[in-house]
């Protein structure tokens, strides 16, 4: 059921139109099916997600009101088409939490490449951008965006238990959901927007986050091994350099590819 949002944001664009509901499939689904009918920055909000859903059609554990659980469809041409899209709405959950709970956290939330949120090691939030033309023929992108608030760790699913962490867990502070939601809407649109913003920029802040830089880790490719690696360096584009356990160098892009950080 559609309820009024409460919501505020100082925004033009992302934001200023959001539809919230008590309970949804898939925020970027239903975005996807109905983007034909919304405008340039229109915001699903779901307060639970019955299949909710992160990179290579795996599980996201949406429960009723553990989270803030929001996809936010984008129309503009440059922004759909802009490399970085998933590496600027990495920063702008990351600034968005900052925001929220304080300077005391600032820089305590990090980003497991490619699109990952954590905290301490554990995931915090998972982010799911996808892109895809609307039944009007438009090319757009949907930016899905979990972030875990507060949550039962025993209802947890039991692989999940040691590996997710909430901003409950975080701060011991309750927050509202719609207020971290007008955030990231803010801060999306400051970063796909704001031309004065470089790239160069973009991917030294994205750098600072990394939780991967210098680790080893395991990449893993659907029907191959695992590989051992090393990770060098991020690159111009959002790539992931490494050196793999024979000695080569090479770029990984986020496509089938995932990564295990090695503990």
């Amino acid at each position: 059921m559609n309820i009024k949002p409460t919501i505020e944001c100082n925004t033009r664009t992302v934001g200023k139109n959001i539809s919230v509901y008590s309970s949804i499939d898939s925020t970027n689904s239903y975005a996807k099916l109905i983007a034909h009918l919304l405008s340039d920055g229109h915001v699903i909000v779901a307060k639970e997600q019955l299949s909710g859903k992160g990179r290579q059609e795996k599980s996201f554990y949406s429960p009723q009101n553990g989270g803030l659980y929001m996809s936010v469809v984008i129309k503009n041409s440059g922004a759909v088409n802009d490399a970085l899209f998933t590496v600027k709405s990495c920063l702008a959950v990351c600034n968005a939490i900052d925001r929220l709970c304080g300077d005391k956290n600032k820089q305590g939330v990090g980003i497991k490449w490619v699109n990952d949120i954590y905290y301490s090691g554990k995931k915090l939030c998972g982010i799911l951008c996808e892109k895809f033309t609307d039944k009007n023929g438009k090319e757009c992108v949907v930016a899905g965006f979990g972030i875990n608030f507060k949550f039962d760790h025993s209802l947890v699913p039991s692989d999940l238990r040691r590996t997710v962490t909430s901003l409950y867990d975080m701060t011991k502070k309750r927050y509202n959901p719609m207020t971290l939601c007008g955030l990231i809407c803010e801060e999306l649109e400051k970063l796909i927007y704001n031309a004065d913003i470089s790239d160069e920029e973009i991917i030294s802040e994205y750098k600072k986050r990394s939780v991967v830089i210098g680790k080893e880790i395991s990449i893993i490719a659907a029907d191959k091994e695992p590989v051992r690696a090393a990770v060098l360096d991020i690159c111009d584009d959002g790539a992931l350099l490494v050196r793999t356990q024979d000695g080569f160098t090479q770029k990984l892009c986020g496509g089938e590819i995932s990564i295990r950080v090695k503990k």
